[in-house]
C-alpha cells in the first residue's frame, strides 16, 4: 500500500464501522422477535469484523491460488468501490461527530442547576453485584455503572401554562431488574428519588427483565411518593416476563402507580389541566388510546405530557401536540467516547437522540441515560436520576443561581 492510500484506508475503515454500527443501532429500534434481533446483530458484527480484512487482503495479497485472475479482478473492483463509499461515509460521520458536542436545544431550553455523584452501593452492607464475574466487571477502572448522577435541570417548555411554572418531575427509566444488581440497591435509589421532593414521578419503561423480580416492586417503586402521583409505562425488556405481563401491570396498579401504557389520564395542577399519556411502541400497541385524546385547545391552559420508552416516538408525539416527552431506552450509549459521544444506540435514528434535551416543535424531548442495564458496564456515561423543573418562557428571564448549560455526561465535559 502506498503511503498516499493511508488516509483513504483510515476513512474507509471509519465509514465501514459507521455503516455496520448504524445498521445494528437501527435493528434494535425495531420490534422484531428477540431471537431474530440477536442473530441479525451477530451477522452484522461478523460483517463489521471481516470486511476490513478482505479489503486489506485486496491491498496486500493479489495472487490467491483459489481465485482465477478474472474473479480476483471483479472482487478487487467491488472492494475498492466499497472502500470509496465507506470513505465517503467516514467523512460524513467525522463531520457529524465533530459538530455534535451538545444535544440540540440544550443551550436554548435546558440548564443544569446541580449535579451530584452518589454511590448507593456504599450504603449497603454488601456489594450489590453478587455474581463474581459481573462484580469484577463493575470494579473495572473507569466503570461508572454504580455511580449514580443525580441531576436537577431547569427546562423551558415553550407552551407551558404559567400556572405550572416550577412544576418538578422526577424522571426514572431503565431500571432493569434482572437480579444482577440487588434489590437493596434500588431501594436506596427509591429513597433518593423521594428525597428530591418532586411534584410528579415518571417512570419510562424497562422495569423488570426477570419474572421473580416482579416481587421487588413493592420495596422499590412501590415506595415512591409524589403529591401529583407516580406514573409508569413498560418497555421492550418488560416483555421478557412473557406470560406475566398482565401481573406486572396489576402489581404496579395495586401499588398506587398509574399505568399509562394503554391509556391516558387528566389531572389538574394549580388550576391548569395536565394530560398524561403513554407510548410503549413499537413493542406494545396500541399507544395511550390516542384517538380518544381530545384535541388541544390553544386558548386552554393545558400541558400535554407523554411518557415513551423509546425516543423514536417523537414524531408520534409531535403529530398529537405533546408539549413534553420523556423517554429512555438508549442508556446514553452506555459507553461514550470523549469528544465523540455514543456509538451504540438502539434507535432508528442512530445516536441522534442518545441522551439530553431536544426540541422538535411543538415537543420538547428529554432522554435519560437510565438507572441500570443488563450488564454493569458504563464508561463516560454514568446512570442518572433527573429532577426536571419546568419553566414557562416568561419565567426563564428571572436570574437563577449557579446555572450552567447542559453538556455531556460527567467525564466527557
Amino acid at each position: 500500500m502506498d503511503l498516499a492510500d493511508a488516509p483513504l484506508l483510515f476513512l474507509g475503515l471509519l465509514g465501514h464501522a459507521a455503516i455496520w454500527i448504524g445498521l445494528v443501532n437501527r435493528l434494535h429500534g425495531l420490534a422484531f422477535p428477540r431471537v431474530v434481533v440477536r442473530w441479525l446483530t451477530l451477522l452484522r458484527l461478523i460483517a463489521l469484523a471481516t470486511l476490513p480484512l478482505a479489503y486489506l487482503a485486496n491491498l496486500y495479497i493479489q495472487d490467491l491460488p483459489w481465485l482465477r485472475p478474472t474473479q480476483w479482478t471483479r472482487l478487487a473492483a467491488g472492494l475498492q468501490a466499497y472502500g470509496w463509499g465507506a470513505a465517503a461515509m467516514g467523512l460524513f460521520v467525522s463531520a457529524r461527530w465533530g459538530w455534535r458536542q451538545l444535544p440540540r436545544a440544550g443551550r436554548e431550553l435546558c440548564r443544569v442547576q446541580s449535579s451530584t455523584s452518589l454511590s448507593p452501593a456504599a450504603e449497603l452492607a454488601r456489594h450489590p453485584v453478587a455474581n463474581p464475574i459481573r462484580r469484577a466487571i463493575s470494579r473495572l477502572p473507569g466503570n461508572q455503572s454504580l455511580e449514580l448522577e443525580v441531576v436537577e435541570k431547569e427546562l423551558v417548555v415553550p407552551r407551558l401554562p404559567p400556572a405550572l411554572d416550577g412544576l418538578s418531575i422526577a424522571h426514572l427509566t431503565d431500571l432493569h431488574y434482572t437480579g444482577g444488581i440487588s434489590r437493596e440497591y434500588f431501594e436506596v435509589v427509591a429513597r433518593i428519588t423521594n428525597d428530591l421532593n418532586p411534584d410528579l414521578i415518571a417512570v419510562t419503561g424497562d422495569l423488570v427483565d426477570k419474572v421473580h423480580c416482579i416481587d421487588w416492586l413493592p420495596a422499590t417503586l412501590g415506595r415512591l411518593r409524589a403529591p401529583q402521583g407516580v406514573y409508569a409505562i413498560l418497555g421492550n425488556h418488560d416483555l421478557r416476563v412473557k406470560g406475566e405481563l398482565g401481573r406486572l401491570r396489576r402489581v404496579l396498579t395495586d401499588l398506587g402507580i398509574v399505568d399509562l401504557g394503554l391509556t391516558h389520564r387528566h389531572i389538574e395542577i394549580s388550576g391548569a389541566r395536565v394530560l398524561l399519556a403513554g407510548n410503549e411502541r413499537p413493542w406494545i400497541v396500541p399507544p395511550a388510546d390516542a384517538p380518544e385524546c381530545p384535541d388541544r385547545d390553544e386558548d386552554e391552559a393545558c400541558l400535554r405530557l407523554l411518557l415513551s420508552h423509546s425516543p423514536d416516538q417523537l414524531g408520534w408525539a409531535r403529530q398529537r401536540g405533546f408539549d413534553l416527552m420523556l423517554a429512555g431506552h438508549t442508556h446514553g450509549g452506555q459507553i461514550r467516547l470523549p469528544g465523540v459521544g455514543a456509538l451504540l444506540c438502539p434507535s432508528l435514528y442512530g445516536v441522534k437522540y442518545d441522551c439530553g434535551v431536544f426540541h422538535e416543535p411543538p415537543t420538547v424531548l428529554h432522554v435519560s441515560r437510565g438507572l441500570s442495564g443488563v450488564d454493569p458496564l458504563r464508561f463516560f456515561c454514568p446512570p442518572e436520576l433527573v429532577r426536571l423543573v419546568l419553566r414557562a418562557p416568561a419565567a426563564r428571564s428571572r436570574p437563577t443561581a449557579q446555572t450552567t448549560t447542559e453538556a455531556e455526561p460527567a467525564g466527557v465535559r
